[in-house]
């Protein structure tokens, strides 16, 4: 049987990582996975973009319009779902996410506007 995705969102400080934190202390470790979407794990694509997002100085990087860096942000997600999402759900695993796209278009959308004001 396939697993399910559970999905808590908004913005910061709501309480999210409250609730997965504690559903990781209820749910059967076995059958459970538990992310902070796109994930800021080792060795991801997600880390690394999150490096490049706060710290473009680092990579040689004057610059970057906010599309894309939402761009990139895509893609980390496309990555997390294809290689680690998907083949737990196909296995039966519970997938928990402390964020998902929504919030990742929001930010993206409100970066935009506040700097064109």
């Amino acid at each position: 049987m396939a697993g399910k995705l559970l999905i808590f969102e908004g913005p910061d400080g709501v309480g999210k990582s409250s609730i997965v934190h504690e559903l990781k202390q209820r749910l059967p470790r076995d059958s459970s996975e538990f992310l902070s979407f796109p994930g800021r794990d080792d060795g991801t694509l997600g880390k690394a973009i999150y490096r490049i997002h706060h710290a473009p100085e680092e990579f040689g990087i004057a610059g970057m319009s906010p599309l894309a860096k939402q761009a990139l942000h895509v893609a980390a997600h496309i990555d997390v779902i294809e290689t680690r999402i998907r083949p737990w759900i196909v296995a039966g695993k519970n997938v928990v996410l402390d964020r998902f796209w929504w919030s990742t278009l929001v930010y993206g959308m409100s970066a935009a506007v506040i700097r064109r004001r």
